[in-house]
């Protein structure tokens, strides 16, 4: 999703403000801008596509020290020059992340006062609000008092939105100060002995300075090269405390791999070692009195965050005698859900900045559930929100389709169910450590496929997926929930229609869809549905279906065209028996010649609803 950066200080803001951007390309954008003082005037440099268009743009006579910068995903507008951020207003220039839900009434209201507006983004109305409001309050007086005035005017155009943002604000009649403002979507200071630093990146602005603030919704905070000033919705300022962060991403790059998927699937047997070697830590500061009186589970997240919550239904229900339910954060926000205090809402975001899963905590809270976030950003909104996190460990995503993260959610969910069931008294501890232990075995186990995955799937392999036109994904039980991730891997990176079903619904309506030479992949790793999910094999290869089984067990061989064997590791089995499709997934994509860290249309982060 959008990415913001600003710096003020003594350096050439232009390329530090650069430097910034392309470490946000990650969250996935369209269009790139900057806006800068540069002597005294507010100049403003922006591009469709990538961001070196726009620092190709950058006058090498550029020296200023004040600079703000984005990458946009496009939300209002198509992707364009005019769309893209800084939106200006005379003096001032505005970026923003986040969604303006009011903006059609603002723009027709500033459009009667007579402003043009220069693009289709929500965003402009906000340059316009605040000049107009300094237009109403403004006058040549003494400094101080001209900035608190203008302030006042940030404040009084920022009251009537409606929303969900982060800004920063340059005004070149102010040209040694940044003004930002969160709500809804993140927003870091950094500060270092000469400058200042802002990003809606914790790992971003940590790099130009230990010392972070992070923003609070309704927080405002002013910046200059030697201070930082925060205040509240009223204009109060307020003191604020800062947090040392210091990051535990290595800086390798791709580390001798072409792109950062490969290099993340290369990771998995680490994220998921560090995982479970940690979330004990988590589990010692969870309330047990509270945990002893649940009645009901609801887990809630989008895409394969949802996907993680689906696999880990079974095991929490089958271990805990607690009934699971499993909620999309954005069906769940506007479901009006039957939950009390004895509800636990677990929350599963790898950013832990998804808009629909933070309204949906919200609800939750509002609503007096116990709140348990699981996330892989433990400074991220949701982690600070909810009344207790678990921290998955698997260091900094970069590439748009989630791989590690995925796997690293597994394991953080799984454990967890076997916390929750000792302390429901429903095992033992020593049953629970055996568990864990087969767990920790899913790190080698984990190494082993992709090793074999990396040799094993070869253009052959390949050659089945890279020219089809659509493929059927099938499951029973915790394989239907690795199926449905399973498609979304390889849909949102090769852009060939996948679709997962429950391999039981099969003939209720989807074995309309299967013609002669139609690719099915099939997971089968559970004993106990295997004979179940095998009926359905045999109904779409008597209708003409390619069958491509992924499974731990023995099949007969007239139930598949393509079978791929994975290690068994019990009830765990989920954790590595999706590596394969992740694997055939990266390489499909690269076959089709298309960018796997940086799917079209998709966003890493998705901040807005």
């Amino acid at each position: 999703m959008c990415g913001i950066v600003g710096y003020i200080g003594s350096k050439r803001a232009a390329d530090i403000v650069i430097d910034g951007l392309k470490k946000l390309e990650y969250r996935g954008y369209d269009s790139a801008g900057v806006g800068l003082i540069e002597n005294g005037k507010l100049e403003i440099i922006k591009k469709k596509g990538r961001v070196v268009n726009t620092e190709e743009s950058i006058p090498k006579t550029f020296n200023g020290g004040v600079a703000i910068g984005h990458t946009r995903w496009a939300t209002h507008g198509v992707p364009s020059d005019n769309n893209s951020h800084p939106h200006r207003s005379e003096s001032i220039a505005v970026v923003h992340n986040g969604i303006i839900e009011n903006y059609a009434v603002l723009k027709k209201e500033l459009e009667e006062e007579g402003i043009l507006f220069q693009s289709e983004t929500d965003t402009e109305v906000i340059p316009h609000l605040i000049k107009s409001a300094i237009s109403h309050s403004m006058s040549d007086i003494h400094k101080k008092k001209r900035e608190a005035c203008y302030l006042h005017a940030v404040l009084m155009a920022i009251k009537k939105l409606k929303g969900s943002y982060a800004l920063a604000i340059l005004n070149s009649d102010f040209p040694d100060t940044i003004v930002c403002v969160k709500k809804g979507s993140p927003l870091v200071v950094s500060k270092s002995e000469s400058s200042v630093f802002v990003a809606s990146d914790v790992e971003v602005a940590s790099s130009h300075g230990k010392n972070v603030y992070i923003l609070e919704d309704d927080e405002m905070v002013l910046l200059r090269s030697d201070e930082v000033s925060f205040f509240d919705m009223n204009g109060r300022e307020k003191e604020k405390d800062p947090m040392e962060y210091i990051s535990n991403e290595s800086a390798d790059g791709f580390a001798g791999n072409p792109h950062y998927m490969l290099k993340e699937i290369k990771e998995i047997p680490q994220a998921i070692h560090e995982t479970a070697k940690s979330v004990e830590n988590c589990f010692l500061k969870l309330p047990k009195w509270k945990l002893n009186k649940l009645k009901k589970i609801i887990i809630v997240g989008c895409g394969t965050a949802y996907h993680a919550g689906l696999s880990a239904k079974t095991i929490l229900e089958t271990h805990t005698g607690i009934p699971v339910a499993n909620e999309i954060a954005s069906e769940f926000r506007y479901s009006n859900p039957i939950i009390d205090k004895n509800t636990l809402v677990i929350l599963v975001s790898q950013s832990g900045e998804t808009a629909d899963t933070i309204a949906a905590l919200d609800i939750a809270k509002k609503k007096k559930a116990l709140t348990l976030a699981v996330v892989n950003n433990a400074t991220s909104a949701l982690a600070m929100e909810a009344d207790c996190k678990i921290t998955t460990r698997a260091g900094k995503e970069i590439a748009v389709a989630s791989t590690k993260a995925y796997n690293s959610q597994l394991v953080a969910l799984y454990s967890f169910a076997l916390y929750l069931s000792v302390v429901l008294r429903k095992i033992n501890s020593q049953k629970a450590r055996e568990l864990k232990s087969k767990i920790m075995e899913t790190t080698s186990i984990s190494r082993q496929v992709i090793e074999m995955g990396l040799d094993k799937i070869d253009k052959t392999i390949i050659d089945i997926f890279k020219n089809e036109k659509a493929v059927m994904f099938l499951g029973r039980g915790v394989d239907y929930a690795t199926a449905a991730e399973a498609s979304l891997k390889l849909k949102e990176i090769s852009y060939i229609h996948c679709e997962s079903y429950p391999a039981g619904e099969l003939k209720h309506g989807t074995i309309a869809l299967i013609e002669e030479g139609y690719l099915v992949v099939a997971y089968l790793t559970d004993s106990l549905l295997k004979d179940k999910t095998l009926n359905a094999l045999y109904e779409v290869k008597a209708r003409g279906a390619k069958v491509f089984a992924i499974t731990n067990q023995e099949l007969p061989k007239d139930a598949y065209d393509y079978i791929y064997h994975v290690p068994s590791i019990g009830i765990f089995s989920p954790i590595t028996s999706i590596i394969p499709m992740q694997i055939i997934s990266y390489f499909t994509a690269i076959a089709k010649d298309y960018d796997p860290d940086k799917p079209r249309n998709l966003a890493k982060s998705v901040t807005v609803e």
